[in-house]
């Protein structure tokens, strides 16, 4: 927001998100390292996992279903891909991934310029990590949420 903008009470910002990705990805000690060194800002941690499921029709020599039909063959994959780390309050979500970074900022949305100089902090330490990596993604999404409580809205509420 700049100085002359206005701050609604209600702000319809359910998060924000900064996301920046990189190339090649990032070695998961270096990330595992970085999330204990933040446990102090972000004391609720979790394993971030990319599951793959793929589902094959085809024929297997001597497998039949009992109608005829050839057999599906399911595989599935799972790999671990980050961190997610979570401050006390709930607030702000930092996500240590091996292609990138992203912070948000869950409602109720505050300011802009904090966040940001959070985010730059962050992605400053994270960017330590991967000095060689090119940078192929910049994002910032805003996710709004707007109730409507009745046929009659001022922009007030």
């Amino acid at each position: 927001m700049s100085s002359g903008s206005r701050q609604y009470r209600h702000a319809p910002i359910v998060e924000a998100v900064i996301e920046l990705r990189v190339s090649p990805p990032v070695v998961p000690a270096k990330l595992q390292d970085l999330a204990q060194a933040l446990t102090s800002k972000f004391p609720l941690q979790a394993p971030m996992q990319l599951t793959q499921f793929t589902a094959a029709v085809g024929s297997i020599p001597g497998a039949k279903l009992p109608d005829g039909n050839n057999v599906v063959q399911p595989t599935i994959s799972q790999s671990a891909v980050g961190h997610r780390l979570t401050n006390a309050g709930k607030s702000r979500v930092a996500q240590l991934r091996q292609d990138g970074f992203a912070y948000s900022h869950l409602a109720p949305y505050s300011k802009w310029s904090p966040f940001r100089a959070e985010a730059r902090e962050l992605w400053t330490r994270y960017r330590a990590l991967c000095p060689g990596s090119k940078l192929t993604r910049c994002a910032l999404r805003y996710i709004n949420r707007i109730d409507i409580p009745s046929q009659k809205v001022e922009l007030e509420d």
